[in-house]
């Protein structure tokens, strides 16, 4: 496969591509011990795999609207929090109930 700018798939490819790079420099600085550059490598870690996390919401927000199951939003941000509302509710009670938790035990996410 060839790389190129600009449309290269569907939503899932960019989540997959932005986890698949927070999980290779991450692996990459444990594995061939790159203790100096973990400092300067954890920022882009953390943000590919918020970004991950946030294309997720977005992808699940949309597929959610698009069956009926939660309203549309009409605008869109980089707000993680604004896509984590329109889709926990939806689920069964347990799965509610542990995403709520992680939630509260991880604020900053």
């Amino acid at each position: 496969m060839i790389a190129c700018i600009g449309r290269q798939g569907d939503a899932e490819n960019y989540i997959d591509g932005y986890i698949d790079a927070a999980k290779a420099l991450a692996e990459a600085v444990i594995e061939r011990k790159l203790l100096g550059a973990r400092d300067t490598l954890v920022l882009p870690i953390l943000y590919n795999a918020r970004h991950a996390v946030e294309l997720v919401l977005k992808f699940a927000t949309e597929r959610l609207a698009n069956a009926g199951a939660v309203p549309r939003i009409g605008m869109h941000s980089h707000n993680v929090m604004t896509y984590w509302r329109h889709v926990e509710t939806v689920g069964d009670e347990k799965l509610r109930e542990a995403l709520a938790q992680y939630v509260c035990d991880h604020p900053q996410v």
